[in-house]
Formats: structure tokens, sequence, C-alpha cells
């Protein structure tokens, strides 16, 4: 059972939606990982992504050689792509102005396109820059395009179909980069450093102003009298522009050794930085003469640029797609402790205070886990070869390995196990379940094993199944195996008859079948790259495929508890997704760590198999109907719907140090009010106002996300909430 525990405390903190919200170093054992910084859904595309802007509920990507793409996140979790159009080269900078799409694109220059229909674009004019285009801004009627040796050139846009050059600004070097505010043109111009631009007048600019010593420059954002610069591989300044002829540092950000520094977007206090391969650093510029790092949330591929709208930052993330990331809050969640193993940690099993890990080449190793915070190991078992994954039941442990087979070991005394028998299989045993006196173990191209482990001195194979693709993982309920086979999907088999097990059907996916768990009559398939498939085995003859919930990386295991998937991914870390309607499954958070292969739950906290990291703990998610200790802090701080996604109606909640008269607004992802809630005069303390899902017509709002403003006279709480369909 989860334990929750809120204290009073003189540290920020507000219960809502019957979880607690700290600040402070206050115990719990488990997490809300909605509050912190995570990833949250990707979109892929067919090109190399390297620039988007998000416009009422779509997005513009600059997507390569697949020319410019357009993306419908009205539902948030499950975008569709509504529109395409060749530019005829590498599209790799995109500036939006009304129904036109301005396009960077090598070597053909500066492409227009008509973007009125979203559904179906088309390109009006193509503008030769005469050599590489590489940044490009608009304000007003005003375009610029940062050309590479060519310099700046600025189009007046006010016809969209026919842009006229206006004036070419002949930089120092070579123009990568520029942002336009007010009467200046801020450029990021290679070795030269920034340089800053009168347009005042567009059709006679002038530079007055320069800053060099500053790196290579990437990017810049310019944002009242601030210039937000990159270097390739320094890291970001801050530069005072309210002087444009002596622009100075305030502040500097070291990112040395982290590949190119190459986007970068501020917004009131935060700025955000594409480090390439690294991921987005967020950093705090509160202060602008001492920046830092807060946050480094990695991607998938290689960060190039950052777009924001709302509470969410779009990625583009190279030959990966776009990756949506929720920057409500600008903290990381981290896991509580962690426990080095001697090899490379791919799976384990967690009994009672224990945990039993697969160590790769140092066999099986035992660890005391009485403690999250300070685990340590108690023993081990040596194997040759590889071990793969582990069961346990009473005093043994049932160990997987390439050379061995089945190794059953002793574990009563876990600081110095002993064998107590073991069976050579066809095949490498892969991962194992439990059933009866019986072990099925899925033995890769070796296909299913039965094995009677009844003397675990001697088990003895007593029917097997030749199955196709590699078999690596596997479950089984109610006299049936459900049975990870790579690429062939999942297998359905009967195990009636252990010594004659008999294939019923096989599911395909669009991945590579990895690893299941059930929810309910669900099952949950970790797919690799394409995510989680979700399908519906109330007739196992015939499994549904239902969901598909997208995943950071590749996934390759998955435990399910209370309602909650827990999701191990190869440089993905741990990703958190709510599957308590496994029809409408969606990512709630994560932890971003190594190369996690495998996990385990006992339902307080969650243990990962994180490669040569050795194994991770980290609190479950909480559950809303957690019941906590009514406090709340000095003032409200923001808002939480429940349940959160939703299909009927939903309760949204939130804390008042006083009595005030409330008012709610609902709008959608384009900023139009979805609904006003008048909830009267609320007395002191933590307040619900049910939501039926309808606006302010009486009619159902679509799907998708849609942003809670909480009024008070006195203050502005905010939070999120999404509507899904019903089946």
């Amino acid at each position: 059972m989860i334990r929750f525990r809120a204290h009073r405390s003189a540290t920020l903190g507000i219960v809502v939606a019957g979880i607690a919200f700290a600040t402070g170093a206050q115990a719990t054992d488990c997490e809300v990982y909605q509050k912190y910084q995570h990833w949250v859904v990707g979109a892929d595309t067919p090109g190399r992504t390297q620039d988007t802007e998000f416009r009422d509920g779509l997005l513009y990507v600059a997507d390569g050689y697949a020319g410019l793409r357009i993306i419908d996140f009205t539902d948030l979790f499950q975008p569709v792509t509504v529109g395409s159009v060749s530019a005829g080269g590498d599209a790799s900078r995109i500036v939006v102005v009304g129904n036109h799409a301005y396009l960077c694109v090598n070597p053909v220059g500066l492409v227009v396109v008509n973007v009125s229909n979203p559904a179906a674009p088309f390109v009006v004019t193509v503008l030769p820059t005469g050599t590489t285009p590489m940044g490009i801004d608009a304000q007003g009627t005003l375009l610029a395009v940062a050309a590479s040796g060519a310099g700046v050139l600025l189009f007046d846009i006010s016809d969209p179909d026919s842009p006229q050059l206006l004036a070419v600004v002949d930089t120092p070097d070579s123009a990568r980069a520029v942002s336009i505010i007010g009467d200046l043109l801020c450029v990021a111009d290679h070795l030269s450093g920034l340089q800053i631009v009168d347009v005042a007048d567009p059709e006679n600019p002038s530079i007055i102003g320069s800053l060099g010593e500053i790196g290579p420059t990437r990017a810049v954002h310019a944002v009242d009298s601030i210039a937000y610069v990159t270097s390739f591989d320094t890291g970001l300044r801050i530069i005072d522009i309210s002087q444009p002829t002596s622009p100075s540092v305030l502040g500097f950000v070291p990112m040395p050794g982290e590949g190119d520094m190459l986007g970068v977007v501020a917004r009131e206090d935060l700025a955000y930085v594409a480090t390439g391969t690294i991921g987005v650093h967020t950093v705090s510029i509160a202060d602008p003469s001492h920046p830092f790092i807060l946050a480094t949330m990695k991607t998938p591929g290689t960060s190039e640029n950052v777009s924001l709208s709302g509470e969410f930052a779009f990625v583009s993330d190279s030959f990966y797609g776009v990756q949506v990331v929720s920057i409500a809050s600008s903290e990381l969640a981290r896991p509580r402790g962690s426990v080095d193993t001697p090899s490379w940690a791919r799976d384990l099993v967690v009994d009672g205070n224990r945990a039993y890990i697969a160590d790769h080449h140092a066999g099986m190793q035992i660890a005391d886990v009485t403690d999250p915070d300070a685990p340590f190991l108690l023993g081990g078992f040596p194997l040759p070869g590889e071990t793969a994954a582990v069961q346990v039941a009473g005093n043994f442990a049932y160990v997987m390995n390439s050379s061995v087979g089945l190794q059953i070991v002793d574990v009563t005394a876990p600081s110095s196990p002993v064998a107590a028998g073991s069976v050579t299989l066809d095949g490498f045993a892969r991962a194992g379940a439990l059933f009866g006196s019986y072990l099925a173990i899925a033995a890769d191209w070796g296909g299913l094993k039965i094995v009677d482990v009844s003397s675990p001195a001697a088990p003895v194979v007593i029917g097997s199944l030749a199955l196709p693709g590699n078999v690596v993982g596997i479950r089984v309920r109610d006299g049936l195996a459900y049975i990870a086979g790579r690429q062939a999907g999942v297998h359905v088999v009967d195990l009636s008859d252990p010594t004659a097990p008999v294939r019923i059907t096989t599911a395909d996916t669009p991945g590579e079948a990895w690893n299941l768990a059930f929810q309910g009559d669900y099952l949950v398939v970790a797919d690799d790259t394409p995510g989680l498939q979700i399908f519906d085995v109330s007739n196992p003859q015939a499994p549904l495929l239902v969901r598909n919930v997208d995943t950071k990386g590749q996934a390759f295991d998955v435990e399910i508890s209370n309602g909650i998937a827990y999701v191990a991914h190869v440089a993905g870390g741990l990703q958190v997704v709510d599957v308590s309607d496994p029809t409408a499954a969606v990512t709630i958070g994560g932890i971003d760590l190594g190369s996690s292969t495998g996990l385990a739950t006992n339902g307080e906290h969650v243990y990962v198999a994180d490669g040569a990291a050795g194994v991770e703990i980290a609190p479950v998610q909480c559950p809303v109907t957690a019941s906590v200790e009514n406090t709340f802090s000095d003032g409200p701080t923001r808002v939480i719907a429940s349940p959160n996604p939703f299909v009927g109606s939903t309760s949204i909640r939130f804390a008042l140090d006083r009595s005030s008269r409330v008012e709610i607004e609902l709008h959608d992802v384009r900023g139009r009010r979805a609904r006003t809630l008048d909830a009267g005069m609320l007395s002191t303390g933590t307040q619900a106002i049910a939501w039926d899902g309808l606006d302010d017509n009486g009619r159902p709002v679509a799907s998708g996300v849609y942003f809670v403003r909480v009024r008070t006279k006195d203050t502005i709480l905010s939070g999120q909430v999404i509507r899904t369909s019903p089946r």
C-alpha cells in the first residue's frame, strides 16, 4: 500500500486534488511527476527537423529536405500532420506571419508558402539569397534573412506573395541568425560576434554597434533591451543592448564540451538553449549578471532549436522530429537512491526488502533496499556468459543466463547465496514467469521453454514451443502466456498442458516487442521506438490494439502498479504513464537516467536497472485519491484537475489563503476561451469546482489541452487539464 505523509511547515506547500506539493525537504513515499519539467510526446517527421513555430494550435516545421510540415497539436498527446509541401531544398529556419510561412532553404534561398489552408499549403514565391540562408525573423512588415556570407537581407512583406528587397546589410563575417526588436536588428555574425543594426529606416540600415571576442556566434534572441547569444561550443551570453552603440556582456553561462549551442529562446526569467546531443538547458536569467543552468532535458536526437507556446517547449530534434516538453516547472524529478553493481544492471525483481539484479557479466547481485535512500549490495552469485533476468519465489532465485540456461540459487542467506540446481536450454534465456510449480522461459531464438521447478535441485524441461521472432519477454495469466517476440509482435500461448503449449494467436506491433504488463483486461507492450502499444485482451484469441503512447527513446520494459505504467527506456530513463484508462493513456512525467533496460515496482518505489549506473530507486506516482492532511501555505500557488486527463467531467482543485470571490476561465491551445465558471465567494482552504467538459454554449469541447486560470481579486492561479475522447 502506498503511504503518503504531509506535514505543516513554514516552507512553501499546497494541497490540491488530494496531493501535497512541497518545496521544502518533506518526506513522502510517492511523487507527483506532473509537477516537474518533463518530456510529453514526440511527433516524427520524414526529414530533419531544424526549426518550428507554433500558431493557433498548429506547429509549422522546417523539416530539412522534406520541406514544410504542419502538425495539429489540438490533442497534445496525439499530434497529426495535416499538411506538407516541398521547399525544393533543405528547409532550416521558419517564421510565420499571418497566412504565410517564410523558410530559409538551402540552396534555394527564401521560400514563401501560403498556409491559409493548412491541409494544402503551396509555394507562392522563391527569392534567391545568393549564399546559404541560415536565420530568419519578422516584425510587422519587415522580414530579415541571415544569408551567411551575403550578410542580412531586409524585405518588405506587406504583400506576402511578393516580398520586396529593401536593403542588404553587409556584416563583417557570416550572418548566422537574426532577431528584430523595435528599431534594432541583432545579428549573430559568427566570428565577428554580435552586430547591432539600426533598421528604423529599413531601406537605409546601418551597423551602429558590435561586440566581438565572444566566440563563433550561432544564435540570437532579443527581448526588451537584452540579447541572448549562443556560441558554437562555449555557452550563452546575456548582452545589454540598451545602449546599442556600446553593447556589453552582463552575464555568461559556460557550456564547454557540450556540443554545439544551436538555438536559444528567452521568456520572462528563463532561457532555453538547444545544445545538440546534450538536449535542452533551462537557464535562470532572473539576475542577468548571474545566469545559471537549472535543468537539462535530454532528447532522443540532436536538439537544434526551441520554440515556446504556453507551458510547452517544442524542440527541433533533428532526425527524431519534434519533441514536446512541459516547462510549467524548471525542476526535474530525480531518483532517491542508487546502488552500483559490478557489471551492467539489465533487469531486476524486488522481493520484500531485497532486490535481485541480473547484472550482465557479473551474474546475479543481491541488494538490501530497506532504505531506498541508501541501498547497498549484500552479496552476489557469479555466472559465466550474460545474465538477463531473475525471478524469485520463497528462498530461491531463478536466474536466466546465456551460458548456463536456468540457474536456481538458494538465497536464504543473501550474503552467501549457493547453487541449488540448473538446466541447460536450447536458446538464450531472456525472461521468465513462474506459474504453479513451473517456470515459463522466453529463450530468444529457442522459443518458449517450460521447466518443472518443483524440485529446485533438479529442474527439468518438460515442454517447448518454437515461435517466430526472438522471444524476449513473458507474462503468464489465467493459464495463458503472453510473450514478447520482438519483430514478431506478441504471441498468446495456451499453457493448460505445460508439456504441450499451443500458440493461439500472434498480434503484430509496429516496432519490436520487448516486454509487457497487464492493466485489467489490457496488455501494455514495450515496443521499442514506437513506444507503448496497448491491446484489449478480454478475448485472448483476438487482441485488439486500442492505444499507442509515444515514448522518449526505445521502450524496453514496463511494470504497472495502481493504474500507472513505469517504462524503462534505453537512453531515455524512466517514463511514467497514466494507464488507469488504457484507451486514453498519457505520459505524465519521468526521470532522465542512463541506459535503462529493466525495472520493478513494489507499489511504493520503482527500481530501475540502469546499465553502468547500477540500480536507481524512485518513488511511485502519487494516487490522486491519496488521503492527506489539509494544509496549505501562506499563499495560493497552482491548480490541479482530477481526473486528468478526463472524459466526462473533472474537478478543478486549488487552495485559498483567504475568503475570495473566484472566477475560473478555461482556454484552448489557440488561446480561445472555452468556458467561464463563476464559483462565487469561497472560503479559506482547499476548493473543488466541477467542470462538465462543456463550453459556454453547452456544447462538449474538443479533445485536447485546456489552460485553467483561477482568478481572485489579488491573484491568478494556473494549471492545465486534458480532455480525451470517450471510447
